[in-house]
């Protein structure tokens, strides 16, 4: 059964950097981002201002800036992104 999950951003992050392809391969692997990114938040103490400020910057340097031109099956051009 495929399960699609809605995760932070901070967890998000930390699937991308430390998990396969991007994916989440069971629970315990799930936790695992869960904890880095908790412990990567209160690094500094209890207030995350800095570094929620930090994950959205990372967040958003992920993105692409312009749309990715793709070719569909009848060879029209689609522009997505």
């Amino acid at each position: 059964m495929r399960l699609e999950g809605g995760s932070t951003l901070a967890v998000q992050l930390q699937k991308y950097r430390h998990s396969g392809n991007g994916r989440t391969n069971g629970p315990a692997e799930k936790l695992r981002q869960i904890a880095a990114a908790s412990l990567s938040a209160y690094r500094s103490g209890p207030n995350t201002r800095k570094e929620r400020h930090e994950v959205v910057l990372d967040y958003l340097n992920t993105l692409p800036l312009s749309p990715r031109r793709r070719t569909t099956a009848r060879s029209r051009v689609s522009w997505t992104g």
